[in-house]
């Protein structure tokens, strides 16, 4: 998964953060705030980011987390108090949306 650490100057972060698989798919877009969240207590984490800085585009490698075709969530986390914004898919310029990729082998 790739993400865009924002422009603006406070966007950048000494910790980009991890990114867990979570267990629970039952969450939806339209209704999920803080108060309702998915639980982390069984996160799996699977990828790490140090420094980030703003506007630079970095790899979440999600590939041992996907088994089989489905449904998957994951949740990005950071102990630092100097947290980072990442570009969302509402993001205006459309290269700065998250993407993920997807490789098939044989």
């Amino acid at each position: 998964m790739y993400l865009t650490v924002g422009t603006s100057g406070s966007n950048g972060s000494i910790s980009g953060g991890t990114i867990s698989k979570i267990t629970s798919n039952s969450w939806t877009e339209n209704t999920l705030t803080y108060a309702n969240q998915p639980s982390l207590s069984n996160a799996l984490a699977l990828s790490s980011l140090g420094t980030v800085a703003q506007g630079k585009t970095y790899a979440f490698d999600l590939k041992n987390s996907i088994s089989s075709p489905g449904i998957y969530s994951y949740a990005i986390t950071s102990r630092s108090s100097d947290g980072v914004d990442y570009y969302s898919k509402e993001a205006t310029d459309q290269t700065r949306r998250p993407y993920l990729v997807i490789e098939f082998a044989n």
